[in-house]
């Protein structure tokens, strides 16, 4: 992380210089921040299903759950 500690809004303890672009206006970095946090929010939402969906199994002549891995799916 660069940050430019003689440029107002870089480096300034209050600011967000994680995601400033050098030059960049505060219009375009707040949509670009927007834009960002809706494709992060976006893809959270779409990969949490994931981990709660339930696991593939087979059942075993004795009546046991046997759960499937990676490679037999």
């Amino acid at each position: 992380m660069v940050q430019f500690a003689d440029k107002p809004g870089y480096g300034d303890a209050g600011s967000d210089s994680r995601t400033a672009h050098l030059g960049e206006p505060p219009e375009e970095h707040l949509a670009r921040a927007k834009a960002e946090e809706y494709y992060c929010n976006r893809a959270r939402d779409i990969y949490e299903p994931y981990l709660s969906a339930p696991r593939l199994y087979e059942t075993t002549e004795e009546g046991e759950k046997v759960y499937l891995t990676e490679e037999q799916i």
